[in-house]
C-alpha cells in the first residue's frame, strides 16, 4: 500500500509489510443471457477498492484533517448489441461498454469517472478478428480539490478531463496485434492545453 510519495526503488520484497495499510480490491460479476437466444453476450460488474493506511489521506485545506482510510466505488457494462451471425460460435459484431467510478473528494484529486464507447470486431472483410472502436472518459476533479489549488498556486483548474479516442486493432496472429490510435484530450490535468496525440 505504499503511496507515489513513499519510498521506491530503495527495498526488496515484504520488507515494509503492513507499514502503509493494505490496498484490496473487490467486484461482483453478473453474465445474464441476452438476445434472441442467450447469444447477446452481457457482464456487469459492481466493485470497490479501500486503502486503509491511518496517515496517508488529508483534506485539501490550508489546516488539513487527515483520514484514516480511502475507499471508492465503481460499476461497468459491456453488452453485444448484434452479431453478423447469430451463433454462439460467431462473436463478429457491434458491442458497447461503459463505466462509473466515484471516490471521496474530499481526498481524492479526482473523484467521479464517467467512460463509454463502441467496439465492431471483424468490421473490415477478411479481417474477422479485427477491433475497431471510439470511446470516451471524463474525469471530473474534486470541487474541494480544486478550491484549493486555485487559492495555493492561484492557478485555475478545469472542472473535468476529457478524451475522446478511435483505434483499429490489426490481429496479425496469435501473438502479435499492431493497433493505431488517435486521442484527443481537452483539458489535460485540468490546468493544461488540449493535446491531439496519434
Amino acid at each position: 500500500g505504499t503511496l507515489p510519495s513513499g519510498p521506491q526503488g530503495v527495498r526488496w520484497g515484504f520488507d515494509t509489510l503492513g507499514d502503509n495499510g493494505a490496498v484490496s480490491l473487490y467486484q461482483l460479476e453478473w453474465t445474464p443471457p441476452n438476445g434472441p437466444n442467450g447469444e447477446l453476450p452481457t457482464t456487469l460488474r459492481v466493485g470497490a477498492w479501500h486503502h486503509s493506511d491511518r496517515d496517508a489521506w488529508t483534506t485539501f485545506a490550508t489546516d488539513p484533517t487527515n483520514f484514516s482510510q480511502n475507499y471508492g466505488y465503481w460499476v461497468s457494462l459491456d453488452q453485444m448489441l448484434w452479431k453478423e451471425q447469430y451463433c454462439a460460435e460467431n462473436d463478429q459484431g457491434l458491442g458497447i461498454f461503459g463505466q462509473f467510478g466515484w471516490a471521496p473528494g474530499d481526498r481524492n484529486e479526482a473523484y467521479e469517472t464517467i467512460l463509454g464507447g463502441i467496439v465492431y470486431k471483424g468490421w473490415v472483410e477478411g479481417r474477422d478478428e479485427d477491433l475497431m472502436g471510439i470511446g470516451f472518459t471524463t474525469l471530473r476533479f474534486s470541487p474541494v480539490f480544486r478550491d484549493f489549488t486555485l487559492v495555493d498556486s492561484g492557478d485555475f483548474l478545469s472542472t473535468r478531463e476529457t478524451a475522446v479516442e478511435a483505434f483499429y486493432k490489426l490481429i496479425l496472429s496469435p501473438y502479435l496485434s499492431v493497433q493505431p490510435d488517435v486521442q484527443y484530450i481537452s483539458h489535460p490535468g485540468g490546468l493544461y492545453k488540449d493535446a491531439l496525440l496519434a
